[in-house]
């Protein structure tokens, strides 16, 4: 028979995702271009970062882009990430809007900024809903506004700075990104509060300090 072990919730101490706001920058230097990636430089470009798989989303946003692409043709889509990569830009083939996206496959994490630096927007459409989304600190970081589905998780992290879609709706994701890429000022904002709310309440060294705390209250016990 296993043990039965319960922990008092005053006990617990959540630990929120943390990232190095001095790494992840808007203003890293960098070699990197739209033009080696082939992106027109006159386009606006929306970025993804992470796994590609349809737990992550990855299918819907390819459907997401097709629903945009019949709206404009002024925007290229950068998927950064693994694995399934041949299998997405199959059916990117399908949904006949290869000539919009660019997939990069894996990218060592420590040049993830040079990539998300080419990027006006960012999205994130992972489904989960209690699950922590970690990409989105990132993007903050890099002063990137952000699209995802409205989950307590994406809440927590975004707050009133995220733009929201119907939770499991391409169209409603694709409907989002077209607001954001069409209004330049709003970008703008978001990216700003986000860098400073990113600052402020998710670096690396707050999430640091607190574990220390937390270590220290144990080591006095």
């Amino acid at each position: 028979m296993e043990a039965e072990f319960k922990i008092k919730r005053e006990k617990i101490e959540l630990l929120p995702d943390g990232v190095n706001t001095e790494v992840f920058t808007p203003w890293v230097g960098s070699r990197l271009t739209r033009e080696v990636l082939g992106i027109p430089r006159n386009k606006k470009v929306v970025v993804y970062l992470g796994t590609l798989h349809s737990y992550y989303g990855t299918d819907l946003l390819l459907k997401a882009i097709r629903y945009i692409i019949q709206k404009t043709d002024e925007v290229y889509f950068l998927i950064c990430g693994g694995p399934n990569v041949e299998r997405y830009r199959k059916m990117a083939e399908e949904l006949e809007i290869t000539k919009f996206v660019v997939f990069t496959g894996r990218i060592n994490y420590e040049r993830s900024p040079e990539y998300l630096k080419l990027a006006d927007i960012a999205v994130a459409p992972k489904l989960g809903g209690t699950e922590a989304n970690g990409k989105l600190v990132i993007y903050m970081a890099c002063g990137l506004p952000v699209v995802c589905f409205d989950t307590e998780v994406n809440r927590r992290v975004l707050g009133e700075f995220g733009v929201y879609a119907k939770l499991g709706s391409y169209i409603s994701l694709a409907e989002k990104m077209l607001e954001l890429l069409n209004d330049r000022s709003l970008r703008e904002s978001l990216g700003v509060n986000l860098r400073k709310r990113v600052v402020s309440e998710f670096s690396i060294n707050q999430t640091i300090g607190k574990l220390l705390e937390i270590y220290n209250t144990i080591c006095r016990l």
